[in-house]
Parts: structure tokens; C-alpha cells; sequence
């Protein structure tokens, strides 16, 4: 029994040399777009300016046909990990999130003719590793 609690030991104490530093952290772009947002805007009577004071500034402003213009406005929220191994000079990253747009449509009066929220599509993970030597730092 003691070779087993010796060995558990090691082995702890092993995986804490290897990694001596572990963190995670949030980052978000973009103004947050939820359905209070999106609720308080109305086909046919909204304006482009109102939407702006709702929404802020869109990302992009795509101009359609005579007056007619489209806003695009995207909300990111990323996750990351980072693991720093000691032992074997690796840096470990995840990264994985999630991506929500809104486009508004408005006529040659500046007001919304449609708009559309794409919700909720998922950033696949990704992990990569950084090692030193091999020119990704």
C-alpha cells in the first residue's frame, strides 16, 4: 500500500513541475446583442439612428441599391486556455466560442425593412501548441 500512496505522490508531484503555469481568460468583441436589443427593433418604424443608439456603430455597412443600406453588427465571446509546460518547453492553447450577428435592412428613408439575428454559432476549439526553436513565438 505505501508503493501505490509513494508512487500517486510522484506522480503528483510530477504533473505540477510540468506545468507551471495554467490560465484561462474571457475576451468579447463587439456590442452585445440579446433579445432585448433585437426586441426593441421594428419593421417599418425603426430608424437606422435609432438602431445605432441601440446598438452602437455597425462593424460593416454594405450599400445595396439606390439608398438602400444593410448594417451588419457581430457580437464575439472567446474562451482561451493557455498551459505552459516546463519540462518540455510547450505552450498548449485552446481557444473555442461563440459568434452572433444581426443584419438590418433599411430603405432609402433610413428605415428597417428586415433584419435577421443569427444566434449562438459556435467557434470550433482549436489547440495548438507553441514550442520554441520552431519560429511560432
Amino acid at each position: 500500500m505505501k508503493i501505490v500512496s509513494c508512487m500517486s505522490s510522484a506522480a503528483v508531484l510530477w504533473v505540477a513541475l510540468l506545468m507551471v503555469g495554467c490560465a484561462s481568460f474571457n475576451a468579447t468583441s463587439g456590442n452585445p446583442i440579446g433579445t432585448k436589443e433585437v426586441g426593441a427593433i421594428r419593421k417599418g418604424v425603426t430608424t437606422r439612428q435609432e438602431v445605432v443608439n441601440i446598438l452602437g456603430s455597425p462593424q460593416l455597412i454594405t450599400r445595396l441599391e439606390g439608398k438602400k443600406e444593410r448594417h451588419t453588427y457581430v457580437f464575439q465571446d472567446t474562451q482561451s486556455s493557455v498551459t505552459n509546460l516546463v519540462i518540455l518547453p510547450v505552450i498548449l492553447v485552446k481557444v473555442s466560442g461563440k459568434v452572433r450577428s444581426l443584419l438590418v435592412t433599411y430603405d432609402e428613408n433610413g428605415v428597417v425593412t428586415t433584419y435577421e439575428l443569427v444566434a449562438g454559432v459556435r467557434m470550433p476549439a482549436r489547440d495548438a501548441s507553441l514550442t520554441p526553436g520552431l519560429g511560432l513565438f
